[in-house]
Formats: C-alpha cells, structure tokens, sequence
C-alpha cells in the first residue's frame, strides 16, 4: 500500500499541499468530464461500484476505446460488477494509465484506491493533452 501511495503522491504532486483539496480537484476534474447523469458525490459513492460510471469516464478520456459490447449494462451480481471493474481497469492500463488497483477495490467501493483510479486517469488525460498537472491547478 504504502507503494502506491508514494507513487499516487509522485503523480499528484504539485497539485496542492492538501489531500483534500487534492481529493476534491481530482473529483471536481471527474464530473466536469462525465454527462450530468454519471456524475458522483464521493469516491466512497456507491453508484462506483458496477464500473460503469469508470468505463464512461475513459470513454470520455478517449473516444472510441470502449466496447459497449463488452460491458455488462444490468449489474445486478457480484460477477457482473466484477467483470465491468476488470474491463475499466484493463481499458485504463492500454490508454497508459498506470492503474495498480485491483477490480475488487471497485466492486467493494475502497474509497482511497478507488481515489488512486481516478487519480491515475486524470494525469493519463492531461498528459495525452500535452497539459501538466502542476501548472494547470496551483495551489
């Protein structure tokens, strides 16, 4: 753990000197890209937990990258969330999002790895935007 969070820390840096104001740019950059109807209050939330909401934010990060055909849109098991949250994360890797979290930490909603995700797609997307993260949100 302490691992990723040295490397989610080294990617954030320069962000802000506070997690939580961290925490909050990284949700903050989350729901300004998703549709009003995927957005989400925490990286605690519930709704996180089927992988969809993730799988719409790559599609967002990268038109084009999803198969729709692959993603299971009724989640009502735990293998339906669990085969959405392994698709998420295997589609986050090939856009060169180093994402260590495991499919399991979405399923069961652990907020700070959950965090680390999203953490890791909004440096993939400012990056592949020619952006740095550090000029473009001061503290």
């Amino acid at each position: 753990w302490q691992l990723m969070r040295a490397y989610t820390i080294s990617v954030l840096s320069g962000l802000s000197a506070n997690s939580k104001n961290a925490e909050k740019l990284i949700l903050e950059w989350a729901n300004t890209k998703l549709d009003k109807s995927a957005r989400f209050s925490s990286f605690g939330d519930h709704n996180l937990s089927d992988g969809i909401i993730l799988i719409k934010l790559i599609e967002k990060i990268r038109p084009a990258s999803v198969d729709w055909k692959n993603v299971q849109q009724s989640t009502q098991t735990y293998e339906d969330k669990l085969a959405n949250a392994r698709y998420a994360i295997g589609i986050a890797r090939k856009l060169g999002a180093r994402v260590y979290a495991l499919p399991e930490d979405i399923v069961e909603v652990k907020q700070k790895m959950v965090m680390t995700i999203f953490a890791c797609l909004m440096a993939r997307d400012y990056s592949q935007n020619g952006q740095n993260l550090t000029e473009t949100h001061k503290a």
